[in-house]
């Protein structure tokens, strides 16, 4: 993540901006949320601060956010605003309004990856099957954003901000595009995998836990 925001890489203009919205807001949430966060927490917290926290989990405020189709519209939907409007000029010119981008791109794809994925608990988390589904139409979307920003770089406020004309502004918005199809691709693979890979354990782990639960009941436990 820190690389994500270096200086280097936002001194590429459109694509290095395009790379920083992909790593900080796809590729870091992916590796934060298999380090298992919230287990830590609840395994480093007093007895207080744990029951605390599992009410936060619990509450419905947090269930509705963290919905997958929540946490999708609030991962994907402002990058259409941005990209597609004059906003994107007010993130470059505004160093506030960059902020405040870099940190929603951070805590919007953590949200995401959080609701989709992850070995931390999760009350109330749909099935994978609703899951997958989101995964799926999110990437379609972020595809298809991509798509929309190379085929009409031209037309774009976001181009007349890149290049010293129209057409040197619209190259570099059109290799930002293909960054974002081709990068975002892999992200939604490598989260894909975290999903169904915590989907397999969670499959062999009930049988494991009914054996061992068998052997404990029965006379000889065997």
């Amino acid at each position: 993540m820190g690389w994500g925001l270096s200086p280097a890489v936002s001194a590429a203009e459109a694509t290095g901006y395009m790379l920083q919205h992909l790593l900080i807001g796809m590729y870091a949430p992916l590796l934060l949320l298999l380090g298992a966060p919230v287990t830590v927490v609840l395994g480093a917290a007093s007895t207080t601060w744990r029951a605390r926290l599992g009410r936060v989990l619990k509450s419905t405020g947090l269930h509705l956010v963290s919905h997958p189709a929540t946490a999708a519209a609030l991962h994907i939907g402002p990058l259409f605003l941005l990209y597609l409007t004059p906003v994107y000029t007010l993130m470059m010119t505004s160093w506030a309004w960059h902020v405040i981008f870099m940190v929603h791109f951070v805590l919007a794809g953590t949200l995401f990856a959080w609701s989709i994925a992850g070995p931390d608990p999760a009350p109330r988390r749909p099935g994978v099957v609703t899951r997958a589904a989101v995964l799926v139409l999110s990437g379609g979307l972020h595809a298809w954003l991509a798509t929309l920003i190379y085929s009409r770089a031209e037309s774009l406020p976001t181009a007349a901000h890149h290049g010293a004309d129209g057409a040197a502004g619209a190259e570099e918005l059109r290799s930002a595009a293909q960054l974002m199809y081709y990068g975002g691709d892999g992200a939604e693979i490598l989260l894909a995998i975290a999903l169904f890979a915590g989907w397999y354990r969670s499959r062999t782990r009930g049988p494991i836990r009914r054996r061992e639960a068998g052997r404990r009941l029965s006379p000889s436990g065997r």
